[in-house]
């Protein structure tokens, strides 16, 4: 299987994060991969999408961030020693401005990890992404607003909502395939996220080739960084986590099951989140995730595709 960008044109989304009046300005590749599965159903492809998820050569990323045109990855979660400058004052200046950071831009993400990095030089110009600020208690890219609109006015109440700027998209890069382009061509109608039916997450679709494929990977003996927020399997996980530099990032929430209306908690599972850096990389699983007295399982993507830090 070849890897593929696809871009993905939101106007406005929510995407839940555990309370309704706020929203998440990206998402998880287990997020993307629950829609997928749910058009799958419709469409008669269900067994088919999962055993093509399941396959080894199988792998998708969490959603990226893409600023005119412009590529975003990760910052990687590793110690990074910047290079030695004159103006001590404005290399400690870098060093804490780069800690605030969520992404690093594809074109300057080498110079980054080898320390050559400069935050205002490099980013500050690229003003869409990078200029953070405090509203209320949530921190928030300036690229990405959140609003809280009155959905109905005789019944209010509020949910939180990110609305993309121009030039403004997401991404992912999953392993191509007739059905994996059809199920997402079929998503984008359908939409991604909460209050879809108040026409909150549809999206336009680009599927396209990019400069850094040849760098994505799903089996390397080389230092690699997750772009999925992913799990190793058990007998993984001990030398995973004894080579690895992460964060782990709790995943929870409640099941939609067309064969019931009652709110059941899925189990909770633990994943490293996106930019977590490895010695090599690992396989991963998609994990059953599905509540006591449900009769069918909740899948849960859990499986990485990475981005060799070696280039």
């Amino acid at each position: 299987m070849s890897f593929k960008m696809y871009k993905m044109h939101f106007s406005s989304v929510h995407f839940g994060n555990g309370h309704l009046d706020t929203s998440e300005t990206t998402f998880t590749a287990s997020r993307l991969f629950s829609a997928l599965f749910l058009e799958a159903i419709k469409l008669g492809e269900a067994d088919n999408f999962l055993t093509l998820a399941m396959d080894d050569k199988f792998g998708l990323s969490d959603s990226l961030l893409m600023v005119d045109e412009q590529p975003f990855l990760p910052k990687p979660i590793m110690k990074i020693d910047f290079a030695d400058n004159d103006d001590l004052k404005q290399m400690r200046k870098d060093a804490k401005a780069a800690k605030k950071l969520h992404f690093v831009s594809e074109d300057n993400f080498d110079d980054y990890i080898s320390g050559e990095f400069t935050y205002v030089q490099d980013l500050r110009d690229q003003e869409k992404f990078q200029d953070y600020k405090k509203e209320e208690s949530n921190t928030q890219i300036s690229s990405v607003t959140r609003v809280g609109q009155y959905l109905d006015q005789s019944d209010p109440y509020q949910v939180g909502v990110a609305t993309f700027n121009t030039g403004v998209d997401l991404y992912v890069i999953a392993s191509q395939s007739d059905l994996f382009d059809h199920l997402m061509e079929a998503l984008q109608f359908t939409g991604l996220g909460g209050k879809r039916s108040t026409g909150y997450g549809q999206f336009q679709l680009e599927i396209r080739d990019f400069d850094f494929s040849n760098r994505i990977t799903l089996d390397a003996q080389k230092k690699v960084m997750s772009l999925t927020s992913a799990l190793p399997i058990d007998t993984e996980l001990e030398k995973v986590m004894a080579s690895g530099e992460y964060k782990i990032r709790r995943n929870a929430g409640y099941a939609f099951s067309a064969e019931t209306t009652a709110n059941h908690r899925k189990r909770e599972i633990y994943t490293f989140e996106a930019g977590s850096t490895f010695k090599e990389t690992w396989r991963g699983s998609i994990v059953d995730v599905s509540p006591a007295g449900l009769l069918h399982p909740v899948w849960h993507y859990a499986k990485p595709l990475f981005f060799e830090l070696e280039g």
